[in-house]
């Protein structure tokens, strides 16, 4: 579980003294991984919480970005934060350094109605919108393990190591509020059977699709060419899956529809 805590004003700008790139480590980043913490959790934006570990690497990098944009930043600071470049003014403002600046107050004018946009909408749609903040993430020092892996396994009640694609789907929805996720989701013949849980024959965006290779992902949308586009975790960037070989992670896939079993909505 990411902490929350976060560190006293001074401390923060002590160390706010450089820009970041993905792979810089130091006391700075962990000032920053405690004040991205604590606005997620504020926020009640929990599927942006990092572990506070002092790495830049791409779950932070991937936080920023979408705590930035929540915040009201856009232009260069925002553009270069999609590209994993955070200067010190970004730092800053994740970090909630004082005093606060005069753009950094009208910031907060901006703040509200963006934040207020991740959390509405139906659970479908916030569903989506975590499966869509996860993808980039990848399986590290072995098969079906890494930092984000690990959490997503250990959320669902789950062990580490275990194929993680159904753990993933119920990571989405337990951080977009939905009541219907168990245990039972890590195990892709056993969604039917949950309470809250029915298929559908028209799919939309943050609907489940089950494919016939024991596999389960987020149906986005369909491509009108024979094919639908999914969100999947525990995958290969092609073919079905690639469970095995240590390399997978959350990738958007296109899937040829001949090889989809159902399509699941979740009502609860």
């Amino acid at each position: 579980m990411a902490q929350t805590k976060t560190a006293p004003h001074g401390a923060a700008d002590k160390h706010v003294h450089r820009e970041l790139t993905r792979g810089k480590a130091g006391p700075d980043v962990k000032q920053l991984q405690h004040g991205i913490d604590h606005k997620a959790a504020t926020w009640k934006l929990e599927q942006f919480t990092v572990e506070v570990d002092g790495e830049y690497g791409k779950e932070t990098e991937r936080a920023a970005e979408h705590l930035l944009y929540a915040m009201g930043v856009g232009g260069m600071t925002l553009r270069r934060a999609r590209k994993g470049e955070l200067s010190e003014y970004a730092q800053r403002l994740l970090r909630g350094s004082r005093p606060r600046t005069t753009a950094m107050k009208a910031l907060a004018k901006v703040r509200k109605p963006r934040v207020q946009k991740w959390r509405r909408g139906n659970l479908r749609e916030r569903a989506y919108k975590v499966a869509d903040s996860c993808v980039g993430i990848m399986e590290e020092g072995g098969n079906n393990t890494g930092k984000m892996v690990d959490k997503i396994i250990l959320a669902n009640g789950g062990v580490i190591g275990e194929p993680w694609c159904g753990d993933g789907m119920a990571f989405c929805y337990r951080l977009a509020g939905s009541k219907a996720v168990t245990r039972a989701w890590a195990a892709v013949a056993l969604f039917l059977g949950v309470l809250g849980i029915r298929r559908t024959s028209s799919p939309q965006r943050g609907d489940l699709v089950r494919f016939t290779f024991d596999h389960i992902g987020m149906f986005v949308k369909d491509l009108g060419n024979g094919e639908i586009e999914s969100i999947e975790f525990n995958t290969g960037p092609s073919g079905a899956v690639s469970d095995g070989d240590g390399g997978d992670g959350v990738y958007r896939k296109r899937r040829d529809k001949s090889l989809v079993n159902d399509y699941l909505r979740v009502t609860r």
